[in-house]
């Protein structure tokens, strides 16, 4: 998705902004843009064709894994044609966190202490990753640690 577009959906946020986030991204990583993609669209059928360049671009980058929250439009049997799965971010968070729990939980802290306009307490900032669907990790940090 483009900045355009993220910025059709949330208003909210300027322009401006959404371009330093990407020229951030792509000076972090700038190996990460996917091209020449579309010569597998025809080979993927989804229930909303509209997404079939998700899974083309996965295929071309040879990923395994779509992370998405939609999981209704990624069909697990497609996605397997392709040598794919899916996973909610909510999962993938949680399998992290159960293979190097020290390493999200610094993660979260660090993201917690960037929220310095608004001093989050660490109960709240659980309740934020709730709030955010990230029910699993939310349960399993709060197992973990009273603060992060």
């Amino acid at each position: 998705m483009n900045g355009f577009a993220i910025a059709a959906g949330v208003p909210g946020i300027p322009i401006e902004r959404l371009q330093i986030t990407r020229k951030l991204m792509n000076d972090a990583l700038p190996d990460a843009t996917v091209t020449s993609y579309r010569t597998h669209i025809k080979a993927v059928t989804l229930p909303d064709p509209d997404d079939r360049h998700v899974v083309a671009a996965a295929i071309t980058a040879g990923a395994s894994v779509i992370l998405t929250w939609n999981l209704h439009d990624f069909p697990a049997r497609e996605l397997k044609k392709h040598g794919l799965v899916r996973r909610t971010p909510d999962a993938l968070l949680t399998d992290l966190c159960d293979k190097a729990p020290d390493r999200i939980l610094a993660s979260l802290a660090n993201a917690r202490r960037n929220l310095s306009k608004t001093r989050v307490s660490a109960p709240d900032f659980i309740d934020i990753l709730k709030n955010q669907k990230l029910t699993q990790l939310a349960a399993r940090i709060a197992k973990l640690t009273t603060d992060l």
